[in-house]
């Protein structure tokens, strides 16, 4: 497992990933797993955390959950992403896990779910089709990396 990304809770202020706030806390071939504490900034009107927060955790572990050993060599789009809501969320932390359930050389599928890191309840998941393309500048960070 590399240790690389771990400590990445955004900061930057580059892209949707540092809105989110999460935090890589294990990643390896076919798997990663973020953790976040929920803001009032994730929240709708009222308690529950806006459903948009949940898909985009649930997007980014799908896709990242590829690109352990590749991540310097290409980008990732997502072609295909279907959401199950299960529990409304009240959470203060959560986490997001992905992991590939099958890999092409240009497309790849991963499921994901999250869950409430204090009782363990899934309160969504996701089933996504992403597609592998070569960097234009292999090396050079892109817009899609995390």
């Amino acid at each position: 497992m590399t240790t690389e990304f771990l400590d990445y809770t955004g900061g930057s202020d580059r892209h949707y990933h540092d809105m989110l706030g999460y935090k890589m806390t294990e990643w390896h071939e076919g798997y990663v797993r973020l953790e976040m504490d929920v803001q009032q900034r994730h929240r709708q009107r009222g308690t529950f955390t806006h459903g948009g927060i949940l898909m985009g955790l649930l997007d980014i572990a799908g896709l990242l959950s590829n690109l352990y050993d590749k991540r310097d060599r290409v980008e990732t789009l997502t072609l295909s992403l279907s959401t199950n809501f299960l529990a409304a969320v009240h959470s203060e932390r959560l986490a997001a896990i992905g992991e590939v359930t099958k890999a092409g050389n240009s497309v790849y599928f991963a499921n994901s779910k999250v869950i409430d890191i204090m009782t363990d309840t899934v309160l969504a998941t996701a089933q996504g089709t992403f597609r592998i393309r070569p960097k234009k500048n292999p090396g050079k960070p892109s817009p899609t990396d995390p």
